[in-house]
């Protein structure tokens, strides 16, 4: 299985559990979350009245409720990831999975010219990391906004510096940065949020051409309140060893070639996978080459073990190197087989 870098991203990666995932000691907190929750459109009305209503049982004497929102629901989709990270964006937004990124377009917009106008998400290992104005944040925002600058054949200018943002997650957790750029179509204007949950740092750029992005405000809010950190997904029919075995033998057999100059080659390769209930994973690659000719004999041994952890959720399988490297895939489980599929590559791993 191949692996590759978080870089401009991961995946994005972004979660639900919004109304759990800014669990604090303070029952205020939480019922800002679900207010969050419910604003998005993640949580329907009979959900949102008996989880409000549950808060509210156990609150202190003298806690202040919420008032109830003043903004109706808004309707969406909610993308779930194996790892356990999910975000919520409006409906009618195309929605694209990029290597190691996600991209949200909304309606009435291009990818070209003048009505350029998308969003980006991603996320990292922010451990230790413990506000969003952090100087190791800015940089990296800075960092991966050149890099997607890049991609896009602008270059990024900071428009001044960082500004604190209310997404429900604390009052240091989330941050703001500006940017322009100019490009054939026009001016553009990009922004690029941070917001800290559970050790994960979440980050949305949005980049759009003129004034796009000003008239985006409330989406952008919604979209930034739904991130969040939760509990990966374990699929029990991949717990368990699976083993993928190769052998490949060269025998030059040509009637041209002598003695001296005739030649063989084996390889084997073996290469087993734990996966383990608590969401971890070992991988054990072995591999043996023996070749031989003109009374020369040349063999290579190699073994190589990996660990990290995994999620799946019966289509998708997210594996994550102990490094910070990942991998995601589609998969099938047929009887004793394990299918696996990244791109136009695909394996057939055997129960073990």
């Amino acid at each position: 299985m191949e692996k590759m870098r978080l870089s401009v991203g991961l995946i994005v990666i972004i979660v639900l559990t919004v109304f759990t995932a800014a669990l604090a000691a303070d029952t205020q907190q939480q019922l800002q979350a679900l207010e969050n929750a419910y604003q998005a459109g993640i949580l329907t009305d009979d959900e949102y009245r008996q989880k409000r209503a549950a808060l509210l049982g156990s609150a202190p004497a003298g806690a202040a409720p919420t008032a109830p929102a003043q903004m109706g629901k808004s309707s969406g989709t909610v993308y779930r990831h194996p790892s356990g990270v999910a975000f919520w964006y409006p409906a009618g937004w195309r929605f694209n999975p990029l290597e190691g990124i996600v991209q949200l377009v909304p309606p009435g917009t291009t990818l070209t010219g003048a009505d350029y106008e998308s969003y980006f998400i991603t996320a990292e290992n922010a451990a230790g990391v413990h506000s969003a104005n952090d100087p190791q944040v800015l940089a990296y925002l800075d960092q991966q906004m050149m890099m997607l600058g890049q991609e896009l054949g602008v270059y990024f200018h900071r428009a001044g510096g960082a500004a604190a943002i209310d997404t429900g997650h604390g009052p240091a957790a989330s941050v703001r940065l500006d940017y322009t750029a100019q490009s054939q179509g026009g001016g553009v204007k990009a922004s690029a949020y941070a917001v800290l949950i559970n050790g994960k740092g979440m980050v949305m750029a949005g980049v759009g051409v003129g004034d796009r992005l000003a008239g985006r405000q409330m989406e952008i809010t919604r979209i930034l309140r739904s991130f969040g950190v939760g509990q990966g997904q374990i699929d029990s029919r991949l717990v368990g060893a699976w083993q993928l075995y190769s052998e490949n033998y060269i025998r030059n057999d040509s009637p041209f070639e002598s003695d001296n100059t005739r030649a063989t080659a084996t390889s084997v390769s073996t290469t087993t996978l734990q996966f383990n209930a608590d969401g971890t994973w070992q991988r054990d690659d072995q591999y043996d080459m023996i070749a031989s000719g003109s009374g020369i004999f040349v063999s290579d041994s190699s073994h190589d073990v990996s660990r990290g952890t995994w999620n799946a959720d019966g289509q998708h399988l997210f594996m994550l190197w102990e490094d910070e490297s990942f991998a995601d895939y589609q998969y099938r489980v047929d009887g004793g087989q394990l299918k696996t599929v990244k791109g136009n590559r695909g394996q057939t791993w055997r129960r073990k």
